[in-house]
């Protein structure tokens, strides 16, 4: 882990911790620590990283020992909510990036340098893997808003429908922009803020919320990317490197987002989902507001505005994301789903391609999500 080495001989104290380290045998446990969430994350499994009670639990022990406090980083405390914030810089690349770390306690207290330090090196174990290569999708305010109100939209990346708060980059943008019943309408961008945008929903019936990404580059070494075809369903991309003689060479990817949200505005809500002209783009072909628990749902991959088979496509939902659901599509792109919970719902799927000749790249990707709810339905009497 060079890039942490890097960070923490620039940071205050560090000789102070090196002579703990050395009589204390349980900061190298700590370190042991940060070592396993790198581990965690090669693996691809950050789901299983809990920063909470690892963060604090080391944060205590440290705290007994810290050298005297030099300037602290600006700090915004909310001891209701339980949470502290403070600046960091995270590793982005060949440089690093002003962050927000957030550390959430069981019970109210201000992070010392000593845990601002392990968050700085959790944050460079995260960076392991580039964050943007993970899945993206858009979380509304409300999936049911009222006709009249404006619904924030806020992007997200992660894995298994637990993400980060994605910051608006307008470079980064192709297309943001909403579809009512009367047609195409405006968001209201925010760059650098969550929620990203704001739709006003101007009449009853079904919103749908899009965003198209400009594509972004990415570069794995020959294992990383041979494990991420296989997770994401892209077998055929590997029978291709094998055959071309080059499953253990590094790859230059091309990558773009492709999400859409529906909204179901007022009662008595008409209409569905429909193609909106996104490369990859998942369609709904029923209105999942009007579902009930247990009842099936269909959608349609569509690659270029053609019906794409045998792509793998999951569904999972907020409260059991580990519950994935997987299909391959049909000769007509669909794939068909049993909801099994009421709740908000993610279905996802990546495509890809050889990447045009101009880009320099081995493969163009191409990540395609839809985010729905499900009401919860009383059972009648």
């Amino acid at each position: 882990m060079p890039e942490l080495a890097a960070v923490l001989v620039r940071l205050p104290h560090v000789d102070q911790q090196r002579r703990i380290r050395r009589r204390d045998p349980r900061v190298a446990l700590a370190r042991r620590e940060l070592t396993h969430l790198a581990q965690l994350r090669q693996r691809r499994e950050p789901h299983r990283v809990v920063f909470d009670r690892r963060l604090i639990r080391l944060q205590r022990f440290l705290d007994q020992r810290r050298a005297p406090r030099a300037v602290e980083p600006p700090l915004r405390y909310t001891s209701g909510a339980q949470v502290a914030t403070y600046r960091n810089f995270e590793l982005a690349g060949s440089s690093f990036r002003e962050t927000t770390v957030v550390i959430r306690t069981s019970s109210p207290c201000i992070p010392s340098r000593n845990a601002m330090i392990l968050s700085a090196a959790a944050a460079l174990v995260l960076a392991a893997r580039p964050v943007d290569a993970h899945d993206f999708w858009i979380v509304p305010a409300s999936f049911h808003p009222e006709v009249g109100t404006e619904v924030g939209l806020s992007l997200r990346v992660g894995e298994h429908f637990r993400g980060e708060p994605v910051l608006l980059d307008r470079k980064k943008i192709e297309r943001f922009f909403a579809v009512g019943p009367s047609g195409e309408s405006s968001i209201t961008p925010r760059p650098g803020a969550d929620p990203a945008g704001f739709v006003r929903i101007e009449a009853p019936g079904v919103w749908i919320a899009a965003y198209r990404s400009r594509p972004s580059s990415i570069s794995l070494a020959a294992e990383p990317f041979e494990r991420y075809l296989a997770e994401e369903g892209l077998e055929r991309i590997i029978d291709l490197r094998a055959k071309r003689g080059e499953s253990g060479k590094r790859s230059q990817e091309i990558y773009s987002r492709c999400a859409k949200s529906i909204l179901s505005a007022g009662t008595g809500v008409k209409g569905g989902d429909r193609p909106l002209g996104l490369t990859l783009e998942l369609v709904a072909d029923e209105n999942p507001s009007v579902l009930q628990p247990g009842q099936e749902l269909s959608v349609r991959l569509l690659y270029e505005g053609n019906p794409l088979s045998a792509a793998l496509v999951v569904a999972m939902n907020r409260d059991e994301p580990d519950k994935r659901l997987a299909a391959r599509s049909d000769s007509d792109g669909r794939a068909t789903f049993r909801l099994a919970r009421a709740g908000p719902w993610l279905i996802k799927a990546v495509h890809m391609v050889p990447a045009p000749p101009e880009t320099r790249a081995d493969w163009e990707s191409l990540w395609a999500s839809l985010t729905f709810e499900v009401p919860a339905r009383s059972k009648a009497k």
